[in-house]
């Protein structure tokens, strides 16, 4: 059984980098254990476990922070929601593009 989820997990740390032209295989040892610790919920959703990290690089390793932070996901996908008390303006001239 462990071996099936290190197996799981694994495959999910691999696509962790999935954005970035070049992964190490360094990279993703880098994050293999964060992923299981911070993470595990993600499992085995490889994008999810992705951004989970991102979202979490402040309980990483330094190792595995380094690798998040050389290889972001698009801004767009940093915060699926804005934080609490924040408020999105939908009318005025900005919003229009005026």
């Amino acid at each position: 059984m462990k071996a099936i989820v290190a197996l799981i997990a694994g495959s999910a740390v691999v696509g962790m980098c999935a954005s970035a032209k070049a992964e190490s295989r360094d990279e993703r040892n880098a994050c293999f254990s964060d992923a299981f610790s911070v993470c595990s919920s993600e499992i085995p959703d490889r994008h999810a476990v992705y951004l989970c990290l991102w979202q979490n690089r402040h309980k990483l390793s330094q190792n595995c922070r380094v690798v998040m932070i050389n290889h972001p996901p698009p801004v767009a996908e940093r915060h699926p929601f804005p934080p609490r008390g924040h408020h999105i303006e939908t009318t005025g001239s900005f919003a229009r593009g005026d």
